[in-house]
């Protein structure tokens, strides 16, 4: 499965609620990857927020980049950069064939 690794608009993500604010719990997620998360926006009690020196050393262990490992996020996120790259790649060689054929 595609990895996401955005490095911009990470959050730190509660592996498990019942798992408390530890450093072992901490996962750093893109927005659009925590969105994806199970528990994101459901009901029910929310885990106590993690601290900030707990939040700044899971993305310096996630090395500044989101850790999910293929959520829907990521999969039409590969795809759309997948086609806009083929896109422009076409768009780069049919630019220089027309080039030549004026």
């Amino acid at each position: 499965m595609k990895k996401c690794n955005a490095r911009r608009n990470l959050e730190v993500h509660h592996r498990s609620r019942n798992g408390g604010n530890k450093l072992n719990n901490a996962q750093v997620l893109c927005r659009g990857c925590h969105s994806q998360t199970n528990s994101y926006g459901k009901a029910g009690e929310s885990p106590k927020p993690f601290s900030d020196t707990t939040k700044k050393l899971a993305v310096l262990m996630a090395n500044y980049q989101c850790q999910c490992r293929g959520c829907l996020h990521c999969i039409t996120h590969h795809i759309r950069t997948k086609w806009a790259l083929r896109k422009l790649i076409l768009y780069y060689f049919l630019g220089n064939v027309r080039s030549w054929v004026y």
